[in-house]
């Protein structure tokens, strides 16, 4: 058997069980899934209140997954590397431009007194952040 995600129908399931005061184990065995699988899934999507509720626990899960890459989440991120891109940067300059400025370094590259040169001769313009 491969792998595969717990989905609503299977969650609604476990809800139900649980209710019934079924065991991990038993609930494991009607669904075919190994007992750390449901553990799992119980522990990690239960509310504070220690309830299992089937469909907040699949948005729970669903804002646990990969969500693609990076700079098609934040607008903002990939507006400034595209900006220091254009200005002639590498993207590893880019990209660790961010993370100096992310760290309270507001520098543009060759003003650190480490002699390094700027990206074309010149500093990157201010970015809105």
């Amino acid at each position: 058997m491969g792998y595969s995600h717990i989905g609503i129908e299977e969650r609604r399931r476990i809800a139900r069980l649980r209710k019934a005061g079924t065991t991990v184990r038993q609930i494991a065995a009607s669904l075919d899934r190994s007992p750390s699988a449901i553990s799992r899934e119980i522990n990690r999507n239960r509310l504070s209140t220690g309830e299992y509720k089937p469909v907040q626990a699949d948005e729970r899960a669903q804002a646990r997954r990969w969500r693609g890459p990076r700079l098609d989440r934040d607008d903002l991120l990939r507006d400034a590397v595209f900006h220091r891109l254009a200005w002639g940067a590498s993207p590893e300059q880019a990209a660790g431009n961010r993370h100096s400025r992310e760290s309270g370094n507001d520098e543009a590259p060759g003003e650190r007194g480490d002699g390094a040169a700027p990206v074309c001769g010149a500093r990157f313009p201010p970015t809105r952040e």
